[in-house]
């Protein structure tokens, strides 16, 4: 493939300046996308499928499977003495001298898939807003692709400059947003 002149130095420019380590990027990104994906299937299965289906064979089947979904559903607790009776574990006739373990937690998968994904998604989305493209500014000139080099040692030196200059407190701010970004990253993956 021929590359033409623009093409070509659109291929040689940088993109944008990269505010996220790998680490960063993968758990604030790639898992608040994958638990979203999950979250659209899981989803799709209640209106596209069946997201429960209830033993009967009654007249109203739909009626009872919307009642088995709001209500919930329960396990049978086994029995050693009788496991013929079982069809496998939890599963069987209902025995009304044990007490039944309720599962009433699937209805809500969805919606704590949804917000694990917000969670997982908001130190990226704080340190884009603390951020505020000051990367991207700094370092616009510098990687330009057709400068000389001694405009790329000018702006260098200007880079080197304005960090050096009595900017501390807002350079001591802008590392104190980022760790705390940071932190937040380790204690959303930690809980």
């Amino acid at each position: 493939m021929i590359l033409f002149p623009k093409e070509f130095i659109k291929w040689l420019q940088a993109k944008k300046a990269n505010i996220y380590d790998v680490i960063f990027f993968i758990h604030s990104k790639w898992t608040a996308v994958i638990l979203w994906m999950f979250t659209l299937l899981l989803s799709a299965k209640q209106y596209f499928g069946d997201p429960i289906e209830c033993m009967t064979d009654s007249k109203f089947k739909n009626y009872i499977h919307s009642y088995c979904w709001t209500m919930g559903t329960f396990l049978i607790p086994s029995s050693t003495d009788d496991l013929r009776n079982e069809i496998a574990v939890g599963v069987g006739p209902r025995r009304f001298d044990k007490e039944n373990v309720n599962l009433r937690y699937y209805q809500w998968v969805v919606v704590v898939l949804l917000l694990e994904g917000l969670l997982f998604y908001m130190p990226a989305f704080l340190w884009e807003i603390w951020e505020d493209k000051r990367l991207e500014q700094l370092c616009s000139a510098v990687v330009a692709p057709l400068i000389t080099i001694d405009e790329h040692k000018k702006h260098t030196n200007l880079i080197k400059a304005y960090l050096s200059k009595d900017n501390r407190n807002t350079h001591q701010q802008y590392a104190m947003k980022y760790f705390i970004c940071e932190f937040l990253n380790l204690m959303i993956s930690v809980s």
